[in-house]
């Protein structure tokens, strides 16, 4: 067995192969911005993604890396500070149904009137 750089060749053929298998895997299409269609990413199997979580996890970095099971996605492996924003802005979001509002709030909000610096919008709403 043949030593390169102190590693065996054995080591080095197979984390050769190993590298080349995964550069040939297609990587996501990259965030989009305002101007570009959204693309869906290309599901990993989940058998494939628990063997190879290392190249997955780097992936996630630039991108969402969706995952499938039986041809069906599962979910997306996401990096943490991505879920975590996710989960601030969950926490912020909150919502109701105006029917449930108190009876006060609602003579409020009737009874409230824009400021005059927005009468020009007011135009846009009357019917023509």
């Amino acid at each position: 067995m043949g030593m390169a750089s102190g590693i065996p060749s054995l080591f080095c053929n197979s984390r050769i192969l190993r590298l080349m298998r995964i550069s040939r895997m297609r990587e996501p299409e990259p965030t989009p911005n305002r101007n570009t269609v959204m693309v869906k990413p290309q599901a990993v199997p989940a058998a494939e993604f628990t063997r190879n979580f290392g190249h997955y996890r780097m992936l996630a970095q630039k991108g969402a890396v969706a995952v499938s099971s039986h041809g069906t996605i599962t979910g997306y492996f996401i990096p943490a500070d991505e879920y975590e924003e996710f989960a601030r802005f969950r926490a912020q979001r909150h919502s109701f149904a105006t029917a449930n509002l108190p009876e006060d709030k609602i003579r409020a909000i009737a009874g409230s009137r824009m400021d005059s610096r927005h009468d020009h919008l007011n135009a846009l709403l009357d019917p023509k």
